[in-house]
């Protein structure tokens, strides 16, 4: 794995984050 994989992966985990965080009340999004 390189970094930019890494970043990317990172990134879909915060905006998957917000969106689920500001759009809906969910206990956890799935994996």
């Amino acid at each position: 794995m390189n970094q930019k994989s890494i970043g990317i992966i990172f990134l879909g985990i915060i905006i998957a984050f917000v969106l689920t965080g500001c759009g809906d009340s969910r206990p956890e999004p799935e994996t």
